[in-house]
């Protein structure tokens, strides 16, 4: 994530040069994808009495998130 940052202050006012849109795409991508991680891995810390409250609510149409927690818990 800081190398993506200091990559893009190298190519600061550099608008439409191939090395400034490729950091901007990147960064973009860094942005969105990054919430589905953080969820991922705060699942992965909660206990499963939690986890199966959490995913019963508002999580139950984000299958990356939910499928990602199963696979980084050991099982009981």
């Amino acid at each position: 994530m800081q190398a993506l940052q200091v990559a893009g202050y190298g190519v600061l006012d550099q608008c439409g040069t191939r090395a400034n849109t490729s950091v901007t795409v990147l960064s973009y991508l860094h942005i969105v994808i990054q919430p589905f991680f953080i969820n991922t891995f705060a699942m992965a810390l909660v206990p499963g009495v939690i986890k199966r409250r959490v995913r019963g609510g508002s999580l139950r149409g984000v299958v990356a998130c939910d499928v990602g927690a199963d696979h980084a818990t050991p099982s009981a």
